[in-house]
């Protein structure tokens, strides 16, 4: 193993790793800090060293971000004090879309392109305890699914499309501490 040292600041985690055609990784994640701001950064290896750019300051509750690349630009999907948000890299700098604005407070993402210019995310709501599955067209338009609603649903969720390209997650069920999932059907 070839392990390298990328940032020494107090506290980093929810990260997540892509590669993009070069074959170079693009690192996302939260450098925690002991104040209540925490930074949002994006580490990315040009074959000589590590590049990191900070992409937002955060306060209050954060996290899970998942990274997607695509033609080779990082596309970044985060929560931001409650908000799913969705961050691009268009030349050097990084432009912000906040995916779930109407209140509902996304945790625990896990994203894949459903299609050319849709990424899917499957969330938790915090605030009504139900698995979300969100479609965000990346021109604009947001479609929100409940998934499941029976108790707390949907924590440390994970998403693919099955070879119909169909939404599948798995993810936990709080209140009966199970294992769960759950497949679209049309």
């Amino acid at each position: 193993w070839n392990v390298q040292v990328l940032d020494t600041t107090d506290g980093r985690n929810y990260t997540s790793l892509q590669f993009d055609s070069l074959d170079m990784p693009h690192i996302a994640y939260i450098a925690h800090q002991e104040s209540l701001l925490n930074e949002f950064k994006h580490a990315q290896y040009d074959g000589n060293q590590w590049n990191i750019d900070t992409i937002d300051n955060l306060v209050g509750y954060f996290g899970y971000c998942n990274m997607l690349i695509k033609d080779d630009v990082p596309y970044i999907v985060y929560q931001d004090d409650g908000k799913l948000k969705l961050v691009v890299k268009t030349g050097l700098n990084w432009v912000e879309t906040n995916i779930t604005d109407m209140g509902v407070k996304g945790a625990w993402c896990s994203a894949d392109w459903k299609s050319e210019n849709t990424i899917g995310v499957s969330c938790y709501d915090y605030d009504n305890t139900d698995l979300l599955y969100v479609e965000h067209n990346v021109g604009g338009g947001t479609i929100i699914k409940i998934a499941d609603n029976n108790g707390i649903i949907g924590k440390w969720t994970s998403l693919d499309y099955n070879s119909s390209g169909l939404p599948c997650i798995s993810y936990y069920d709080d209140g009966n501490r199970t294992l769960k999932f759950a497949e679209y059907k049309k």
